[in-house]
């Protein structure tokens, strides 16, 4: 009897847990999406109605990095018009070095958009190409500003050394030319690649040196990021407490800013310490926090690092079926995830696509006005010459047109030859974006083929776990009876 009731009650509480767990996630699939956007549409309504080259130049610039968190790809889109616009052949727009120094500013916006998309051999290529420019103008700032872009870069590919190579050319300039903005940046990289080679001492002393700088500046944004890399080096020394005190003061910076995306990076390194710590309840509770605010902001790898905590948290609670539903919901954000990477290769190969046919859009059109321009000045010439030698013999003058229609219709067929070869340059690219929309399509019939497998598998689990479970219970229930209860020897056999 008693055991029967124990396994009751123990059922009753795996399901209220459950139905809470759900009931948390159906609020949190509710909540409207907080867009943070209010200065970019400024920006845009700023570039529809800009007439002179420096403010749509500005604004473009300025909306490509606005945008390279929250929407890479459309930062991108951006950041190429940019560069159309400043081309290092004219300074039309701006005076001839500032020009440069804007190509370069752009390249590298560019390299930290093309970061965020999870493109890290186009944002290096991107970043070194600002760093050419940068070192064409010796412009020593700048290149500090392109080797901590690259040693991020690289320290997000695992290429610590690498990085560390950047980093430490980076702290140098900073700390030569006294510039406190790139310091504190370079720094903070160079914590990370100490806590990568396993230097934690070094880790915390260089976070607390760019935690300086920037609480000197009032910039407590970043004051809360480097709080996050302070807690993790505490966190793997076992200093605990130290860490939850960092985890909790970056989270109320965050709380403070009332930025949803940081609260919820917040959320999810308190639930991991309360995790570390043998907490699983309080960690359970931060990270349904975490779940919530990541799911109202469309941020799903945030959503899935605080689901598949949850789901470590119940099965440490021993609430197994509400573990199994949140396993099942990092699965469905997996999917999710891949498919929407996916997309945005899609849509990045659609904007450079897009790019190179306005390139040669361009340099079509300005091919054809210098040629142009070149006959209509021959035209000029000839006519001169002929107005002048008109006194002269009439055979000469024919010759002179006869010569002129020529290399008309020579000029004719070049432009002609030319327009073929843009022709057949468009439908290689036409078929290319085909093929790759058939890749696309055999991966998305890959993952079908995939998911039905793990469905097929959760079924048989599910089965197999069912079939086990009634004479496990019957061998646990007379076990319970035996121990507690008085029996006559033949009622124990």
């Amino acid at each position: 009897m008693s055991c029967s009731r124990y396994n009751r009650n123990r059922l009753c509480w795996q399901l209220a847990l459950l139905l809470l767990v759900q009931g948390v996630c159906l609020l949190a699939l509710k909540l409207p999406l907080r867009a943070q956007t209010p200065r970019v549409d400024s920006l845009r309504a700023v570039l529809n109605t800009a007439k002179q080259d420096t403010v749509r130049v500005n604004t473009l610039l300025q909306l490509l990095w606005d945008l390279r968190v929250i929407d890479p790809v459309q930062a991108i889109s951006f950041g190429r018009e940019a560069l159309r616009m400043v081309k290092p052949e004219s300074a039309l727009i701006f005076p001839q070095d500032r020009t440069l120094q804007k190509r370069a500013e752009i390249y590298r916006f560019l390299g930290v958009a093309y970061r965020n998309a999870g493109e890290y051999g186009k944002a290096a290529a991107e970043v070194y190409a600002a760093l050419d420019i940068d070192l064409q103008r010796g412009d020593s700032l700048e290149i500090g500003h392109s080797y901590n872009t690259l040693a991020r870069i690289f320290l997000l590919q695992k290429n610590t050394e690498k990085a560390a190579s950047f980093v430490h050319r980076a702290v140098a300039i900073a700390e030569h030319l006294g510039d406190e903005k790139l310091l504190a940046f370079a720094l903070f990289n160079l914590a990370d690649v100490y806590f990568e080679r396993g230097d934690y001492a070094l880790a915390l002393g260089t976070a607390d040196k760019a935690v300086s700088i920037r609480r000197k500046r009032g910039e407590n944004g970043y004051v809360a990021d480097i709080y996050l890399a302070i807690a993790k080096s505490l966190a793997v020394l076992k200093r605990f407490d130290e860490a939850q005190t960092y985890v909790e003061q970056s989270l109320e910076i965050y709380r403070t800013q009332g930025i949803p995306y940081n609260q919820a990076v917040g959320n999810n390194s308190m639930a991991k310490l309360a995790f570390l710590r043998k907490r699983p309840r309080e960690a359970s509770e931060y990270a349904v926090a975490a779940m919530r605010i990541a799911n109202s902001v469309g941020a799903k790898a945030l959503e899935k690092e605080a689901v598949e905590m949850l789901a470590e948290c119940y099965a440490a609670l021993g609430a197994y079926q509400a573990a199994f539903t949140m396993n099942k919901r990092a699965d469905e954000l997996e999917d999710s995830i891949l498919s929407e990477r996916g997309s945005r290769q899609q849509a990045l190969l659609d904007v450079e696509y897009e790019t190179r046919l306005k390139e040669q859009k361009i340099q079509t059109f300005e091919r054809e006005r210098r040629n142009n321009t070149l006959a209509v000045i021959v035209i000029v010439v000839l006519l001169t010459v002929v107005a002048l030698l008109l006194y002269q013999r009439y055979r000469q003058r024919e010759l002179i047109k006869a010569r002129f229609t020529q290399d008309l219709l020579q000029r004719a067929e070049n432009l002609a030859d030319t327009n073929d070869e843009l022709r057949l340059a468009q439908l290689d690219l036409q078929e290319s974006h085909l093929q790759l929309s058939k890749a696309m399509r055999e991966l998305e019939s890959r993952n079908d083929e995939l998911r039905d497998l793990n469905q097929e598998k959760n079924m048989i689990l599910g089965m197999v776990s069912h079939d086990l479970k009634n004479p496990i219970v019957a061998v646990q229930g007379l076990a319970e009876m035996m121990a507690t209860e008085d029996f006559a020897a033949e009622q124990y056999k």
